[in-house]
């Protein structure tokens, strides 16, 4: 059988395979391929409970890409961090900063679903609810088919699928984008090495009901772990009960003694870990998984890109994850659109010198967001979540310290907000 042909072929359509597929879709004329193993995110839930939290920078970038009008957010005004058992408070407002909102919430499956009705036009959607190839204008879909073989030309990666009725079909890419999660198969099969670091630790994910008289984003280091708090909705009064996505850090067993207690004792200890500052209505229900740090080796090869988990996961202490990964597709999207106007022969989206340059424009940025989540781990984590406390006795006067110095406190506010990406 002859070999389809795509100009970008995607593995994985999750967030970023998605969001990058839809940036293409709309800046671009590359046809596109995108394999999902399983059936795409529309049909299942892997994302039950979780949310994100996106910067201004990223929130800008989904406007860009012409994704952000049709999607349901919720702004965040404020950010309050704090240490349990110390004094010392830091915050971050919006108002400070001379900004509409710092960033927004995302409820991740509800995001999942938007990303997925912005692919695919209805009737691709109702072709996708079983598994094998639709193609529709510039994108084609490859519903339950996995990547076994990868072979190189100059000009293609030719890839092999197989289907879960091990039929088998091939597609030559200019360009082949793994935007797989951490355990990438692909990244695996093309033997790219991955340093890998465990936390010893995990994370529990859902959503709680609150009152906070502020409904501010909350960002708690506790004994247990760092413990966050999302607004998912705006309150009108500031005694309304209002919903929160909640992502708690911790060692497995610590949260696992957590999710037997009763739904009473569950929303006191909450309490309690806030030193009930407000009150806790009810906590739906939680789901925890393990937490690693995954980078790969390599980010680039001939006709190859690793984007997203794929090429690095991180910790989710300060929701930097999707929103790196969102800047190295607009830096893609970017490059892609001026090799295209530059170019004086065929438009190759695959070409080597483009993408080393891709790799060297992202390489501070990324260098940058690890090493201030390891410093936030370090300053403020305790050794009973698995991580280390070397400098938690300077936590609480560095936070006031924090609040107090105007430039310090812009400067921190600035890199969390994406701003340090231009």
């Amino acid at each position: 059988m002859k070999p389809q042909q795509v100009d970008i072929l995607i593995s994985g359509g999750g967030l970023i395979g998605l969001t990058l597929a839809i940036g293409l879709q709309r800046l671009t004329n590359y046809s596109i391929g995108i394999i999902e193993p399983k059936t795409f995110i529309a049909h299942s839930s892997p994302y039950s409970g979780r949310s994100i939290g996106l910067s201004s920078g990223g929130w800008h970038i989904l406007q860009r890409l012409r994704i952000a009008d049709e999607l349901q957010v919720n702004p965040i005004k404020r950010v309050e961090i704090t240490r349990q058992h110390q004094w010392g408070r830091a915050t971050i407002d919006a108002k400070e900063e001379g900004v509409e909102s710092l960033g927004v919430v995302l409820e991740t499956n509800q995001f999942a679903q938007q990303l997925y009705e912005q692919c695919f036009s209805s009737t691709h959607q109702e072709k996708l609810k079983t598994n094998g190839v639709v193609i529709e204008e510039n994108v084609t879909s490859f519903s339950g088919y996995s990547i076994n073989k990868i072979e190189f030309s100059p000009q293609t990666a030719q890839v092999s699928l197989q289907a879960l009725d091990q039929s088998t079909l091939t597609v030559d890419a200019k360009l082949l984008i793994i935007a797989e999660g951490a355990e990438s198969p692909t990244r695996n099969l093309l033997k790219i090495a991955a340093q890998k670091h465990s936390y010893q630790a995990a994370a529990l994910t859902g959503q709680c009901i609150i009152t906070h008289p502020t409904a501010a984003a909350l960002e708690r280091f506790t004994d247990q772990g760092p413990l966050a708090l999302l607004p998912l909705e705006t309150p009108t009064r500031s005694d309304q009960p209002t919903r929160y996505a909640l992502v708690w850090v911790g060692l497995p067993e610590t949260l696992n003694a957590f999710q037997k207690l009763s739904a009473k004792k569950q929303c006191r200890m909450l309490e309690e870990q806030w030193g009930y500052r407000f009150a806790v209505h009810e906590i739906l229900p939680l789901t925890q998984y393990p937490l690693q740090r995954v980078i790969a080796e390599e980010t680039i090869r001939p006709r190859v890109l690793l984007l997203g988990n794929a090429a690095r996961s991180l910790h989710p202490v300060a929701a930097q994850g999707y929103n790196l990964a969102l800047r190295d597709v607009d830096t893609l999207i970017s490059e892609l659109l001026s090799h295209h106007e530059l170019a004086h022969t065929e438009n190759d989206p695959g070409n080597y010198e483009m993408l080393s340059r891709i790799q060297q424009q992202r390489k501070t940025d990324q260098q940058r967001v690890v090493q201030f989540i390891d410093t936030l781990l370090t300053g403020f984590s305790n050794a009973e979540s698995g991580l280390p406390k070397s400098l938690s006795a300077f936590a609480a006067p560095s936070l006031t310290l924090f609040d107090i110095v105007s430039p310090l406190k812009r400067g921190v506010a600035r890199f969390a907000m994406g701003g340090g990406y231009a």
